[in-house]
């Protein structure tokens, strides 16, 4: 629903700031973040995504870019925060692998086949 509105392409990929992107070690990182994170009229954010972006090139292969679109509860300003996460890392692996073992289905989402065959 979200690319409707906002179609993420390699044209919008060029115009985000890789440099800003807020280094994390898990996806639970990045809701915390997103939960403490205040706007400028001190509103609290609600998420939109994750959504998958294009490692800039000469970044490492480890690490996964997703960006996150936030919206202040309080005066609806919208604002895009990109997340540099750390896949490599214990937490993460920790996460994906709790997350298959919870969902056997979850492979199926990830890859966008929500839709069992068998």
């Amino acid at each position: 629903m979200v690319d409707n509105i906002l179609p993420i392409t390699s044209s919008t990929e060029e115009k985000l700031d890789f440099a800003k992107a807020i280094a994390v070690k898990s996806m639970l990182e990045v809701y915390r973040d997103i939960e403490s994170a205040r706007c400028s009229c001190g509103g609290k954010f609600f998420p939109s995504g994750p959504i998958n972006l294009k490692s800039p090139k000469g970044s490492s292969k480890k690490i996964s870019y997703q960006l996150m679109i936030v919206y202040c509860t309080t005066c609806r300003k919208e604002e895009n925060r990109i997340y540099a996460i750390d896949t490599s890392t214990k937490e993460y692996r920790r996460e994906q692998a709790k997350g298959f073992k919870s969902n056997p289905r979850l492979g199926r989402l990830v890859d966008g086949n929500p839709i069992e065959i068998d």
